[in-house]
């Protein structure tokens, strides 16, 4: 008796699977293909990352309250993004591949993104933050990322 009749009865059996089932040489490489090269297909390997924390400030010293940081690789093809969400005290932790796992090796342009105004948050906490600061293009926020632990203080403007 073959292996695949004492897992699927011929009863429940349709008429193309059978036909399929007979010939076990096919039907293990297409179980190789879907259990170890599918999952594989198109999935990059994952960079190594460094721990990033930090705190955002205005100028004054003054913490933001709330809001997100990204940081976008220069280096990499990919661009991958660091992003963090703003603690009530400022700091931050950023993560690329998983929430806080930090970002990657080399150099990074930075943006500032204040909280979202909501129904549960219908002001927006804090001074603001200048719209320079919420586009790559404009914004003059430049940091590398080390082969350690790294912590940056970054500094913004109100409107």
């Amino acid at each position: 008796m073959r292996a695949w009749k004492r897992f699927f009865p011929r009863t429940i059996l349709r008429p193309h699977c059978q036909k399929f089932c007979r010939r076990p040489g096919l039907m293990m490489a297409v179980v190789w293909i879907a259990t170890c090269w599918l999952p594989q297909a198109g999935c990059q390997p994952q960079s190594q990352v460094y721990p990033v924390t930090g705190k955002v400030v205005y100028k004054d010293g003054e913490a933001v309250m709330g809001g997100q940081v990204e940081f976008e690789s220069q280096e990499h093809e990919q661009r991958l993004n660091a992003r963090g969400q703003i603690n009530s005290d400022g700091s931050f932790h950023l993560g690329t591949y998983t929430l806080d796992d930090g970002a990657l090796l080399g150099a990074h342009k930075a943006i500032v993104i204040p909280p979202m105004r909501s129904e549960s948050n219908p002001q927006l906490v804090g001074k603001g933050i200048h719209p320079r600061f919420r586009n790559y293009t404009e914004s003059p926020l430049e940091f590398t990322v080390e082969a350690k632990e790294n912590y940056f203080e970054i500094a913004v403007e109100s409107p």
